[in-house]
């Protein structure tokens, strides 16, 4: 069960392995296919724990880049939908954000275009 695919699924042999939850429990892909470890190396605190913050920074990047992309699909805007207005919450997703940091937001004001499509707003957060 937490092995299944998070994220699209390639069938280049080159690509990097596909997003999985036990990438998260475990911090490897688990099941049969798992990399055996041999440590022979004697077991240094410092390098290790640089290791281990070096793997969640790009476990991170690709969860930010390959699956939170996929939750909020954007279509053409052929369709009418509400603009957002002010007063609506939003999440603020920025790149410089620690891991796990997602900070709130409150639309102040919106700058709708020529077409009357709100695409830009000034937003208020805690900070």
């Amino acid at each position: 069960m937490n092995s299944r695919p998070l994220t699209y699924c390639s069938s280049d042999p080159n690509n990097e392995h596909v997003l999985t939850p036990n990438h998260f429990l475990y911090g490897q892909a688990g099941g049969q296919l798992a990399p055996r470890v041999i440590d022979n190396i004697a077991f240094n605190p410092k390098n290790r724990w640089r290791f281990v913050q070096d793997l969640l920074s790009k476990c991170w990047k690709r969860w930010t880049k390959e699956y939170l992309s996929t939750l909020n699909t954007r279509s053409k805007w052929v369709d009418q939908r509400r603009n957002v207005a002010p007063g609506d919450v939003v999440l603020l997703v920025e790149t410089s954000n620690p891991k796990g940091h997602w900070p709130l937001g409150r639309i102040q004001e919106v700058f709708p275009g020529p077409d009357g499509q709100v695409r830009v707003v000034r937003v208020r957060t805690a900070g």
